[in-house]
């Protein structure tokens, strides 16, 4: 990692977690039992629940690259105005990979282009 040319993998995390809803879907379970929390036992509204989210999230996001150009940092503090950097490191941390994951998705559909700017990546919408 410490070689000039070396470049880090880019894991689609949104992506993956998107891929296993669908294979848990596939197998239409009657109940399943998460690693956290209490049975799901409405799989199937619980997925189409997680789907809407992502679609809103998205949706932010873009509205958001409507007034420019923003840095991922910048897009977080956006869509959550409440950690403005006083909170945990753990918080700021979350906020700032759950944007990134989401611009990846963005970017992988061509809806959004970034440039490197003294290192940092700054995005806006494509076209």
């Amino acid at each position: 990692m410490l070689e000039s040319d070396f470049v880090l993998p880019r894991r689609m995390s949104q992506v993956e977690f998107y891929d296993s809803l669908r294979k848990i879907e596939e197998l239409a379970p009657r109940i399943v039992y998460p690693a956290h929390g209490e049975p799901i036992e409405d799989v199937g509204k619980t997925i189409g629940m997680f789907r809407e989210q992502f679609l809103l999230r998205q949706n932010s996001i873009l509205s958001i690259l409507a007034g420019g150009e923003y840095t991922v940092y910048d897009i977080g503090r956006k869509l959550f105005p409440d950690i403005r950097g006083k909170r945990l490191p753990l918080e700021i941390f979350l906020m700032v990979s759950e944007v990134y994951t989401h611009l990846q998705v963005l970017e992988k559909e061509k809806a959004v282009e970034f440039e490197e700017k003294n290192g940092a990546l700054f995005y806006r919408k494509s076209g």
